[in-house]
């Protein structure tokens, strides 16, 4: 039910780097199909998978110097 509302996809194949590939377009997110306790779930969702990628990029970029 919550993919229809917040389409989150995983493609085939990996970075130069070998990390997974996912793809989301935040276009059509339907933030207004969430009840208010799903909206604060989403939130912190949206702000941890936000934290993991700039972790993610920060550790290629010391790893690469």
């Amino acid at each position: 039910m919550r993919l229809r509302r917040l389409p989150l996809r995983t493609v085939q194949g990996t970075t130069a780097d070998g990390l997974p590939i996912s793809l989301s377009v935040t276009r059509l997110f339907k933030f207004e199909a969430f009840t208010d306790e799903e909206e604060i779930m989403l939130d912190v969702f949206l702000r941890a998978a936000i934290e993991q990628r700039a972790q993610v990029v920060h550790n290629l970029s010391v790893a690469q110097q």
